[in-house]
Formats: C-alpha cells, structure tokens, sequence
C-alpha cells in the first residue's frame, strides 16, 4: 500500500491535526515546545500542521496520537519547565554564534 504523504484528504490526520491545535491552544503550548515530546522536529511538525509535510504524514500523525493519548491533562509542570529552559538555552546558543 502506497501510503498518502499529502495527508489532507486523510479524515486521521484532519483530526489529529485539529485535536493537538486545540491542546496547543488549551495549555498555550507552542510547536517548538511540543517537537521533541512528540517526537520529530520542529519543521516537520510545522509543515504537518499546515498540511504541507511530504514525508510520512502516517508515521507522524500516529507520534501525534500517541504523544495526546499520553498526555490528556497537559504536560507536567517539570516537564514543561525542563522543555522551556532547554528550547531557551538552545535559542542562546544559536543567537551566539550569529
């Protein structure tokens, strides 16, 4: 089976797509925060959420589901405190060397 890497006609993916920006909005979560909890990078889960990921739009939209069915209340306090220092210091490093 040839798998669809356009993803906007897949009905899953639609509501994957609409479920995590709901959680986004709900716990304001931003996509640079969510890559590495849900498992890819920021540019895929970029261009995943506008539907314009040509790669494997399965293999992330299952990431996705997976990443929301183990986090229904958000992400724990520490968690997202770890991910925030971590996205910043990045974000320093990379202005650094600029």
């Amino acid at each position: 089976m040839v798998e669809n890497t356009q993803g906007a006609e897949d009905p899953e993916t639609l509501r994957t797509r609409a479920e995590l920006s709901e959680f986004m909005r709900r716990f304001t979560l931003t996509q640079a925060i969510l890559c590495r909890p849900v498992g890819v990078s920021q540019s895929v889960l970029s261009q995943w959420m506008r539907g314009r990921y040509n790669g494997a739009n399965t293999a992330v939209t299952d990431k996705v589901k997976a990443f929301l069915r183990s986090h229904p209340d958000g992400l724990a306090p520490e968690v997202l405190a770890q991910l925030q220092t971590e996205r910043l210091a990045h974000k320093r490093a990379r202005s650094k060397m600029d």
